[in-house]
């Protein structure tokens, strides 16, 4: 998957889905061992982070 940034041990990254689970536009954001999925309007649609990482991906 191409990678779009990296910051504070977030990675953060896309790609294509055809007919994927989640419809709406979205990023992967991975830290250590988790990795949530993240609207482009900063809702979490699944798995999680720890919540300051969370807030730096939806917040920038």
């Amino acid at each position: 998957m191409p990678i779009l940034s990296m910051f504070y041990g977030v990675i953060i990254y896309m790609f294509c889905e055809k007919s994927g689970k989640h419809n709406t536009p979205h990023i992967h954001a991975a830290y250590q061992d988790d990795e949530a999925v993240i609207s482009l309007t900063g809702d979490v649609l699944s798995g999680s982070l720890p919540t300051k990482k969370i807030n730096l991906c939806k917040h920038g």
